[in-house]
């Protein structure tokens, strides 16, 4: 017997990982739509991409010292959550003026994506106080006061 048409279809773990990645944008295209979520609450639209290791605090103001490969870093962070599938998070962490300091967040289990509230697809995030960034261009400097002040978790 032909099974009815108003049966849910079932998918094989293969062929869902496949509908799954092919729901998430490609990195440019939700690098695209977090810039238009940026503007709609008000932050710059230019984005700088950092890691952990980028950031320090000290005090109230976030101290950072962008890397020439945090773009190259947020690519990969953003394609190793395509294959985890427990959700991607593109999260702005601080900005300037002009800029919105950002990194790609992916949880890296099932129990930290469900205290972390992940959807399994894509999640954009501002926090809810606007911290101002203190940007570091030289690396003596950047040493000096990352060694001073308390790391900074991304999430």
């Amino acid at each position: 017997m032909k099974p009815s048409g108003d049966l849910p279809t079932r998918y094989t773990k293969e062929e869902m990982t496949k509908k799954e990645e092919q729901n998430l944008p490609a990195f440019e295209d939700a690098e695209a739509q977090f810039q238009e979520f940026l503007k709609t609450v008000e932050w710059p639209g230019e984005l700088i991409w950092i890691c952990a290791d980028d950031v320090a605090v000290s005090g109230d103001i976030l101290i950072v010292h962008p890397n020439k490969e945090g773009r190259e870093q947020a690519i990969r962070g953003y394609k190793r959550g395509i294959k985890k599938h427990l959700g991607i998070l593109l999260n702005a962490i601080c900005r300037d003026d002009f800029r919105t300091y950002c990194a790609v967040w992916n949880p890296s289990d099932q129990t930290e994506a469900e205290y972390a509230l992940m959807p399994q697809g894509l999640k954009f995030s501002v926090p809810s106080e606007r911290r101002q960034a203190k940007i570091i261009t030289g690396q003596i400097k950047w040493w000096w006061l990352k060694w001073n002040a308390t790391p900074w978790q991304l999430k």
